[in-house]
């Protein structure tokens, strides 16, 4: 009598545990809205490396983590960018850097000058 109680006990509580356990499998799939890249349109020099970065939001305004981003330049005699989002400047002018996932695209343009410096000390002294 006490291992037929035993066992009822024992197959009622493991089904209450699995009638109570959460399906992930039914969530809603969240999809991507926007893409916000940083830093916003920064100036460098030429041969310096800059890490961009891309927030991804989805159509329900959170942030998703650890997206699959593509990411790419739009002038790679300026800058290059690897698959992490580290910027490498090359030659003065200014390139579109791209985060793409799927079909939505967020950017940030670079301008890379060797006068960087120089116009900065200027615009300081000057203005004294």
């Amino acid at each position: 009598m006490f291992k037929k109680l035993k066992f009822k006990t024992v197959l009622i509580s493991f089904m209450f545990f699995i009638f109570s356990c959460d399906d992930n499998n039914s969530e809603s799939v969240e999809t991507v809205s926007s893409i916000v890249v940083s830093p916003v349109n920064p100036l460098t020099e030429p041969n310096k490396a800059t890490q961009f970065y891309a927030l991804v939001i989805s159509s329900s305004n959170k942030e998703l983590l650890d997206q699959p981003i593509v990411w790419k330049s739009s002038n790679e005699d300026v800058a290059i960018v690897d698959e992490k989002g580290m910027v490498t400047s090359k030659n003065q002018g200014y390139s579109d850097i791209t985060a793409e996932l799927g079909d939505v695209k967020g950017s940030s343009q670079i301008v890379v000058s060797s006068i960087r410096k120089r116009v900065l000390s200027e615009m300081f002294t000057s203005s004294t």
